[in-house]
């Protein structure tokens, strides 16, 4: 599963990292890749969903809003990025709720920081934190929020069922991933890889393994879990209207990973243009790059 914006690195979460399945990597080695995330997305914050092009500020407003965020909820937030689910949230539980949002990249939050204060949401605190083991008051959270973070943790499985002890009794574990992927897409995040090492070339993508391979298997290791949930998946159709946009955006998320490296190694220029000669099959009659697939959105009760 590609997506359009991957909020970690697919392809190898540092040079010569390949990110094994769930339940084979150690803490070690899950702390290391967490902490190259946290690097990526550190040197990207400044243009992390800022390049004009929607679609975390979609996936995030249709998550608070699926996860029926309430006037005075406590909501705590798993990689908040630079807001996209983190304002919808302050803005609907209001002066009297409190909204708890950590990122693992410092950058993000700083920025966040400074965004939420020129909007005037003092209910958010946000600070730096992991998403795996948030350092978090139990049984005190109305709502855990998570948009298109967790399917990248190391051990999500366990994350997901360590949650259900933050929530209050009636609590609500709400959370984004990708469902269906646009498969026009292929060709150009092959040749995105094609020059690198099969070492460094992650063969999972999100939304295929464990839960995350289908809305019925994400409902049944929830209900194993202890939740009741529910998962609706929705189109969605992301634009980018010119190819210099997409290319900036692809430097502004975790494919960010990846172009470092083909930039350090001397291939990304190689790597671009045959990247380029495959984009006229997702191009639309007026210039412009367009995704289409279907975005999941879990809402689990304790």
């Amino acid at each position: 599963m590609h997506g359009p914006h991957v909020r970690s690195p697919p392809e190898g979460v540092a040079a010569g990292q390949e990110k094994p399945e769930t339940g084979a990597m150690s803490q070690a080695a899950g702390e290391q890749v967490k902490q190259a995330i946290a690097g990526v997305f550190d040197r990207a914050s400044d243009t992390y969903d800022r390049t004009g092009v929607e679609f975390f500020s979609i996936v995030g407003r249709t998550l608070v809003e699926q996860a029926d965020v309430q006037p005075g909820d406590r909501v705590l937030e798993l990689g908040c990025g630079r807001g996209a689910a983190t304002m919808p949230a302050a803005e609907r539980v209001g002066a009297g709720g409190h909204v708890l949002a950590l990122d693992l990249a410092p950058g993000m939050v700083s920025r966040l920081r400074d965004d939420l204060e020129q909007a005037g949401l003092r209910q958010v605190t946000c600070r730096v934190g992991d998403a795996e083991a948030p350092d978090a008051e139990p049984g005190a959270w109305d709502v855990v929020l998570a948009s298109l973070v967790l399917f990248f943790l190391p051990d999500h499985e366990q994350a997901m069922r360590s949650y259900r002890d933050l929530l209050r009794p009636g609590g609500r574990l709400a959370f984004s991933w990708f469902a269906v992927d646009d498969d026009r897409w292929e060709r150009v995040f092959e040749e995105l890889v094609a020059e690198l090492p099969p070492s460094s070339r992650s063969a999972r993508r999100p939304g295929q393994d464990g839960p995350f391979a289908s809305a019925d298997a994400m409902d049944a290791f929830l209900r194993d879990a202890g939740y009741n949930p529910v998962t609706e998946v929705r189109p969605l159709t992301v634009r980018y209207p010119d190819d210099a946009t997409w290319w900036s955006t692809m430097w502004s998320h975790g494919r960010r990973s990846t172009l470092e490296r083909l930039q350090d190694e001397g291939l990304l220029d190689s790597t671009m243009a045959r990247m380029r000669e495959h984009l006229d099959g997702v191009r639309t009659e007026d210039g412009a790059l367009e995704w289409t697939g279907g975005m999941a959105y879990t809402v689990a009760a304790r």
